[in-house]
């Protein structure tokens, strides 16, 4: 930094060393004669505007750090909105082998009908559970799975309900349909479970589910007189969840 006076007044001049003036201004160097040299007062206010603008670059240097560091931290951690975290989770895609943009066409309609969801693929399980944990205390969530989707929720929630992760609740569980082993009974870690069973297919339906502690959970049933992969298409359905969604924000 330059060790000057910068007070400006008429017709005066101020001494500073060669060695300084090489550091400012190549218009300065001019000026000088042996060892000392007078700075007029053009050079006065060009150093007064260069050690303002360097004051200035150090600042954005600070800020553009403080906002990267923020984007970064961003990005690394998924934010649900409205204190709600919500995770759609698609069965096997009979067209795309595990796509999530394949024929569960509903489930994707109503991710992307709340803002701020993930829609994850049934055998993507680890993922799910890491960005849950990545989420603050308080936020509340939302499981809602189709067919092998539905199987794999309820084992997100049963993972959930565990010391090493601290047996994190789950706000709402809704399973489409469920198709796997072990998935009709209900952790308690579970507040609320909406169960649709379709009636279409007896080779791949559900059956009712059942809470592992009623006092902490609460289960209901529904029987459609539907086929299994037409449940999350159904209307009533959709505004079903998207009102249970609304109703734990």
């Amino acid at each position: 930094m330059y060790n000057i006076s910068m007070k400006v007044e008429p017709q005066t001049t101020s001494i500073i060393s060669k060695k300084q003036i090489e550091k400012s201004s190549p218009k300065s160097q001019e000026v000088f004669s042996g060892d000392k040299v007078e700075l007029t007062e053009v050079d006065k206010r060009k150093m007064a505007r260069q050690m303002s603008d360097q004051k200035i670059a150090e600042k954005l240097d600070v800020q553009n750090e403080t906002l990267k560091n923020l984007l970064d931290r961003m990005n690394d951690i998924s934010v649900g909105l409205n204190g709600r975290k919500v995770y759609f989770i698609s069965g096997f895609d009979w067209f795309g082998a595990s796509s999530v943009k394949g024929n569960y066409d509903g489930l994707r309609d109503m991710h992307e009908a709340i803002e701020g969801s993930s829609h994850y693929a049934w055998d993507q399980k680890e993922d799910v559970i890491k960005d849950i944990l990545k989420q603050k205390k308080e936020t509340k969530i939302a499981l809602i799975g189709h067919s092998f989707g539905g199987d794999t929720a309820v084992e997100i929630a049963n993972e959930l309900n565990k010391i090493n992760n601290k047996f994190k609740s789950v706000d709402l569980l809704v399973t489409l349909d469920s198709v796997g082993l072990n998935n009709d009974m209900i952790p308690k870690n579970v507040t609320k479970n909406l169960n649709y069973i379709a009636s279409g297919n007896a080779l791949i339906n559900d059956g009712p589910n059942m809470a592992r502690d009623f006092k902490s959970t609460k289960v209901d049933n529904f029987l459609m007189d539907h086929a299994h992969a037409a449940l999350d298409d159904l209307e009533e359905v959709q505004k079903v969840i998207l009102d249970e969604i609304d109703n734990i924000s």
